[in-house]
């Protein structure tokens, strides 16, 4: 079952935190990292195992990643690395009316391969004063990806709006194919029913603002010693390094991957708005029902 060509608008980015997030969905916030990060493989493959199958080259890399295609995209040309999101800071800095502010997430050799992003590109432009980003999508599950890649893409567009000191509109996502998998048929009245927005007052979520340089060593390194540790089958939890991450809003995303795996140690204290202490604690609930 698809539709075509649709729009959908959401008109707050910081209410990205859907109320049904819970340990299942925690590999978005690592995927995020991934990509703000700009790594190739990046950690999420260590979080969905499901990504393994697509880690082609020889060298256990992605035939591309998000992250390497808005931050390190090889010049086609000059042949040195060529950052999308440094040009369309630049570009939206020096003329805030510029229709050229787009990053793109296709190239040729997407036409010569079966692995290609579902995302086409992104555009940004103010609108009523406001920064507002378009995603342009190809492909999308609309039961398990659309509010996955809502959560994703808002935050892009709020550290965008945060690097040019800009107030943050809303997000639009353009798809060409919205789809949903036979294999979902059967559970498919009860899943929108229970994603519909119902009424009463929504938790109140944060603006994610830019990642600087001082952070970006110490998310890759904390990240590394709890997939590690995962896999040896002790999962630490370093507290030194975490509370060294200074970009608070990215540290309780950090301390949200942790307490999937660390059940001992309460991480309320890094979670600085409603939407994140209620994924927390929704976390924490589905602990507590796998131990009866």
């Amino acid at each position: 079952k698809e539709l075509h060509n649709i729009t959908m608008i959401l008109e707050d980015p910081r209410n990205s935190i859907a109320s049904h997030f819970g340990m299942k969905h925690i590999g978005i916030i690592t995927e995020f990292f991934d990509i703000i990060l700009g790594l190739n493989p990046g950690f999420i493959h260590r979080e969905w195992k499901f990504y393994d199958q697509w880690r082609t080259s020889p060298d256990g890399k992605y035939p591309y990643t998000y992250g390497q295609v808005l931050h390190k995209m090889m010049h086609p040309v000059a042949r040195y690395e060529f950052s999308q999101w440094g040009h369309t800071v630049s570009k939206l800095q020096q003329n805030p009316d510029t229709r050229h502010a787009g990053m793109f997430c296709w190239d040729v050799p997407c036409h010569e391969r079966d692995f290609v992003p579902c995302t086409y590109g992104f555009h940004f432009q103010f609108i009523d004063g406001k920064l507002c980003m378009t995603t342009m999508m190809r492909s999308q599950d609309a039961l398990k990806g659309w509010y996955l890649d809502c959560f994703l893409y808002s935050h892009l567009l709020m550290m965008m709006a945060d690097e040019i000191g800009a107030e943050v509109g809303h997000y639009t996502v353009f798809q060409n194919n919205f789809h949903v998998y036979p294999s979902d048929f059967n559970d498919l009245d009860n899943r929108i029913d229970y994603y519909t927005e119902k009424e009463g007052r929504t938790p109140k979520g944060g603006l994610c603002p830019k990642l600087d340089f001082t952070d970006k060593k110490k998310i890759i390194d904390i990240l590394e010693q709890l997939y590690t540790s995962i896999e040896k089958g002790k999962p630490i939890y370093n507290e030194t390094l975490l509370d060294s991450i200074d970009n608070t809003y990215l540290r309780g995303l950090v301390a949200l991957i942790h307490s999937k795996y660390i059940e001992d140690v309460q991480f309320h204290k890094y979670l600085e708005t409603e939407q994140m202490r209620m994924w927390y604690e929704k976390i924490r609930r589905e602990q507590k029902c796998m131990e009866q």
